[in-house]
């Protein structure tokens, strides 16, 4: 299993993160079990009956691998005794999360598939905040996340002060564009520009995330 540090949480709430890959992972997608659950047992079914292995989706049958269906299953039961936990699908990825790390590590031990495991080191994990982003040195006082409603003069704002932000140059062109930038993310120096960038965009950020880093 391979193992990295990460600095901060996820989707502000998860301390630990796993992944691996699964021909099956869609049938969890949106962790609606009944659905993967009536998908494993007709592959069951099939299995007992020594029939080759498939998962029908969009007119199209994919193989799966004997590893990848006992690994679902071993998946499935896993889920099923939990409650709070994140997921995420990026087929054939799928990423778990959670605050339990010996959960996942159960998990990465009980399939046969290659894990990745991702947490903070003990004196990063007392840090971690979701309003808290540690990092190991920074220019920047603050990560901006932006709202739905970021608008053009946010963008001529950060081109003009560059000095004082740090953002990616497209960043600048979508919002200057009125493209979706929902999600999108900047850094600025000082408690005076981030007073100011709240001020231009009017209506709010998503987030804002103090950085802290290590002494």
């Amino acid at each position: 299993m391979k193992k990295f540090n990460t600095n901060s949480l996820f989707y502000n709430k998860y301390l630990y993160k796993l992944c691996f890959l699964n021909g099956l992972a869609s049938v969890f997608r949106n962790k609606n079990l009944k659905y993967a659950g009536q998908h494993l047992d007709d592959l069951q079914r099939d299995y007992l009956d020594g029939n080759p292995l498939y998962f029908s989706k969009k007119l199209r049958h994919i193989p799966i691998s004997v590893s990848d269906f006992t690994d679902s299953k071993i998946l499935y039961n896993k889920l099923s005794n939990v409650r709070d936990y994140g997921l995420r699908i990026n087929h054939p990825n799928l990423c778990l999360y959670s605050n339990d790390y010996s959960w996942l590590e159960s998990i990465a031990g009980a399939i046969s598939a290659k894990c990745s495991i991702y947490f903070p080191e003990e004196e990063v994990k007392k840090l971690l905040d979701k309003d808290i982003l540690y990092k190991e040195q920074s220019d920047y006082k603050y990560r901006v996340t932006l709202n739905f409603e970021a608008t053009d003069k946010l963008g001529f704002w950060l081109e003009n002060n560059l000095d004082k932000v740090k953002c990616q140059k497209d960043l600048i062109n979508d919002l200057k564009e009125g493209r979706g930038t929902y999600g999108r993310t900047f850094y600025v120096k000082d408690d005076n520009h981030l007073m100011l960038a709240n001020l231009v965009c009017s209506v709010g950020f998503l987030k804002i995330q103090k950085i802290v880093t290590k002494q």
